[in-house]
This record gives structure tokens, sequence and C-alpha cells, in this order.
């Protein structure tokens, strides 16, 4: 995903090839405690989702996996989620709170929308799915559908983030399972990492569909 947003070549021998062509760019990284993270920390449904769209699954499936993974978990259960950001604090009955640096992307589109990972911002996506057509929203993003802002779907952007929940929840970050818990807290630190991309970005190609959630 983070190749793909800063437009490196997939192939390995044009990779290296930046370490003598390419110019240096910032980028920033989340971190969550002590763990570092380029694409996202989520807690709830999609915690559930990634834990169980195992690489096995993955590697048969591609990204249908997630879908396979979310459609088992009709109808998807809530949380009373409570999130501070940037000490503004609101509380919502949602299935999956997501904390984003750049996020995750399917094909052309980038979820959270904003989240651009030099920024100096975390995106903050909260989903429900109780009604209809939230449920149709939430399973259908596993396929690259994006999720609307209203429908079902709260929106908010800061560098400090902390999220509690009264049960404790599926939490990933970066893609991999961390446990269940009932609270996670995040910052951005803007800057932080250095990367060599190529003077021309190589533009995007349809081949090259997000298909694992490893950065």
């Amino acid at each position: 995903v983070m190749a793909l947003r800063l437009g490196l070549p997939m192939g390995l021998r044009p990779a290296l090839r930046l370490v003598r062509e390419g110019i240096p760019r910032r980028v920033d990284v989340g971190r969550c405690g002590e763990e570092p993270f380029l694409l996202a920390v989520g807690g709830g449904f999609e915690g559930q989702v990634i834990r169980e769209a195992d690489r096995q699954l993955k590697s048969r499936l591609g990204k249908s996996a997630y879908f396979w993974s979310a459609a088992r978990h009709l109808p998807i259960l809530h949380h009373d989620f409570t999130v501070e950001v940037d000490g503004e604090v609101f509380e919502e009955n949602a299935a999956s709170v997501m904390v984003a640096n750049y996020g995750t992307q399917m094909g052309t589109w980038i979820f959270p929308p904003e989240a651009s990972g030099d920024d100096g911002l975390l995106d903050v996506a909260v989903l429900k799915a109780q009604t209809f057509d939230q449920v149709v929203t939430l399973v259908a993003a596993s396929l690259g559908a994006p999720p609307r802002q209203g429908g079902g779907l709260t929106l908010r952007r800061g560098r400090k983030v902390k999220v509690r929940c009264r049960q404790k929840v599926p939490i990933q970050l970066d893609g991999d399972d961390q446990g269940d818990a009932t609270e996670f807290e995040a910052e951005i630190v803007p800057g932080a990492l250095t990367v060599l991309v190529p003077r021309k970005p190589q533009p995007f190609h349809p081949c090259l569909l997000y298909t694992s959630p490893s950065p």
C-alpha cells in the first residue's frame, strides 16, 4: 500500500535502483504505544476481519478474503466507543474505529479518503452497520467501494487519538492481529521516516490492486 501511494516500482530490481537514482521524501509515522505504524491501527469489526482473513486464505482468495471474513459476521456486532481527538471527545455505538496514517488502498481509492501519510495528521474513521444501507456500505468496503460520510461513517482528523471501549475488542496494527483490548492510543510523528522515491513516480496500474494490509 505504501509503495503504491509513493509511486514506487513493484519489481525488486527497479526498486533497488532507487538507492542510486531516488530522491529522499519525508513521510509521517504513526505510533500506538511503543509500536510504530505506517498504514493504520483499529479496533472492532476490522480487527476481527483481519484476524480471520489469515495469510493462507488471502493467498487463495486475494482481497475477497476480507469480504468472506466480513460476511461471516453478519449481523455485525457493535460496541460503545469513546473517541478523543486532540482533546475533543465524542461517543459512538459503532462496529469499528480506524486511526489511519496512510490508510488502505483498494484499486484507485483511498480510505479514509484524506489519509495522505505526509500531512502531519491522523485520520479517524468510525463505521456503523446498524441499518441495511450501513451494512451494505461496510461489507462493500472490503471489496473496494468507498464508504460515504454520513452513511454510517464519521470522520475526524487530529494529531493524538484515544479510543476506549466498554468491552475488549480485536485490535489490528498495519494488518497484524494485536489481540484484544479495551483501549488504544495513537499519535502522529511528522516526517519521521525518509524514503527514497522515483524522480518520476510510477503511474498506478489497474493490476496493482490492494490485496494485503501489510505495508
